[in-house]
């Protein structure tokens, strides 16, 4: 366009004269301006064609060198500006292999300089120092341009610092708007496998209503529920492939050790779950962390292309740095808590658990002094019997805390709190029974422990202040939260005399939980729901 324009503002001659570099000119606007326009309508065909269109560069440089007929100083900011252009695309499109981008840098150069010298060193007198001017300026605006186009081809974008998205959803979500703001995507999902057990989720920034932000700035809005993916989903969700993707032409450019390929035959990798995600075309690029490999899934991206891989993997990059970051954190902060775990079960044993066996021992001894009331062996029997089940208690209890790793290691927590029934029952006469329960729910060592200890206070709350004979427990698990129901026959409360049990409400409250308490006559119901944080 520039070269163009100089022949139309010319005062020398102005217009087209018809010569041969103004024809070869207009052609090579027309041709520019078509393969323009083809690459902004398709990445596909912009990688396609990278290639081709830099060495259709490079060769118009080389003709209109050789045929230009006077070099004055319009001519030759243009022409420079044409040499500028080239070295620029080249480094930006052939960043993987920089091979090819110093060879084009390096040819257009010498041509340059070549054409200069055999021209200008004779056209006119002093033409040595302007052809040694000429070339010295080529040559430093082309290192100059060479290395800034590097610099920005690395695509290395703003730190990231990770904030809870208070939501009971992954870190990543919390980087929606910082994704948002570095790619122009307008609409992000997020797939991650889940950290406590082997099922997998998505969350759709769709499910945000409206601009991407912090969820912190939209409580009460939209539904925050990560949706689970089925078996066909999680299958699909295997196969994925850092790649941009176009769903309805079954085209794909797949990213592998830094290289390009593409893929015009067969399925795109992952196409079952993109298409049930309802995303047609748009970058798919993986999260690599210490616990696994996620997905983030970019679309609705203006003037897509396929230098966007780039900037996404840059960004994934980051993401899994501050992810780490935080994992980290959580591991440091689990030893802190079963250092702690294990002093207190020392504490434990020497104090308490002693305490207990020689009370046991010491109505062992009684109950010889006492043998021919029967009313008072009959009590000292129920003591008796209500210490060795305490002391079991107190025993197991240390067991779990010792046995506690320093490490994000998960329990069964079904499996724990089937093996404290039995004893809850003996110690407070009456039935516990766990009902309509999941199989299995993975929650971390520490964890377990304290949702043992809620439902150890809730039984015991029943037998003595509810009077109850009898108590059911349903644990279960939705998305990423955990839902405990406690519910006994005991006398219940009056509407008026409600009040939420301190040690259990204490205990939620430090677990960043909710309790609801449903009371009625004949009847109390403890709903207790938690979040698990990733």
């Amino acid at each position: 366009m520039a070269l163009v324009a100089i022949a139309l503002t010319d005062p020398a001659m102005p217009g087209f004269q018809l010569e041969f570099d103004d024809v070869f000119a207009l052609c090579y606007l027309v041709w520019v301006t078509a393969t323009t326009i083809a690459s902004l309508r398709s990445w596909f065909v912009d990688f396609v064609f990278s290639a081709p269109l830099i060495i259709a560069d490079i060769v118009a440089f080389t003709v209109l060198l050789i045929f230009l007929p006077v070099h004055d100083d319009a001519m030759i900011a243009s022409t420079l500006s044409f040499l500028a252009h080239i070295v620029f695309t080249s480094v930006l499109r052939w960043r993987s292999r920089l091979a090819y981008a110093l060879a084009a840098s390096v040819y257009v150069n010498l041509f340059w300089m070549l054409e200069v010298i055999l021209i200008d060193f004779h056209a006119q007198p002093g033409g040595s120092a302007h052809a040694l001017r000429m070339g010295l300026f080529a040559i430093v605006g082309s290192i100059v341009i060479f290395c800034a186009s590097r610099q920005i081809s690395r695509s290395v974008p703003v730190r990231f610092r990770a904030e809870d998205p208070e939501a009971g959803l992954p870190l990543p979500v919390s980087a929606f708007d910082y994704i948002s703001n570095t790619t122009g995507a307008r609409r992000i999902v997020f797939c991650w496998k889940d950290r406590y057990d082997s099922r997998k989720f998505a969350f759709d920034s769709r499910q945000l209503d409206g601009d991407l932000r912090k969820l912190d700035d939209r409580a009460g809005k939209g539904d925050h529920t990560p949706v689970e993916l089925d078996f066909t989903q999680v299958l699909a969700f295997r196969e994925l492939a850092p790649m941009l993707f176009d769903l309805a032409r079954e085209r794909a450019l797949i990213q592998r050790g830094g290289m390009i390929s593409i893929q015009e035959r067969g399925p795109i990798p992952g196409a079952k779950l993109l298409k049930d995600l309802g995303v047609v075309r748009g970058i798919c690029m993986p999260i690599i962390t210490v616990e696994g490999t996620d997905w983030l899934i970019l679309s609705d991206i203006p003037l897509l292309g396929w230098s966007h891989l780039r900037s996404a993997d840059a960004i994934c990059t980051e993401l899994a740095q501050e992810v780490d970051v935080q994992i980290s954190a959580l591991n440091a902060r689990e030893a802190a808590l079963a250092g702690l775990r294990q002093a207190i079960a020392r504490d434990l044993h020497d104090s308490v658990a002693h305490s207990l066996a020689g009370a046991k021992y010491l109505l062992l001894a009684l109950r010889t002094r006492v043998a021919d009331s029967p009313g008072a062996v009959e009590e000292i029997d129920a003591i008796r019997d209500a210490l060795e089940a305490e002391h079991r208690n107190v025993r197991q209890l240390i067991t779990q805390l010792r046995d506690s790793e320093p490490d994000t290691g998960l329990r069964n927590f079904i499996e724990d709190v089937t093996a404290i029934i039995p004893n809850l029952a003996l110690r407070w006469h009456l039935s516990v029974e766990l009902v309509d329960s999941d199989y299995r729910l993975m929650v971390p060592a520490w964890l377990s422990l304290e949702l043992q200890q809620l439902v150890r206070e809730a039984v015991s709350n029943a037998a003595r202040h509810g009077k109850a004979s009898a108590l059911t427990v349903q644990c279960r698990r939705k998305a990423t939260r955990i839902e405990i129901t406690v519910i006994d026959n005991g006398k219940g409360f009056a509407a008026d005399e409600v009040a939420r049990p301190r040690s259990i409400s204490e205990r939620i409250a430090l677990l960043g939980g909710e309790l609801e308490m449903q009371c009625r006559p004949g009847a109390t119901i403890l709903l207790m729901s938690f979040t698990l944080q990733e």
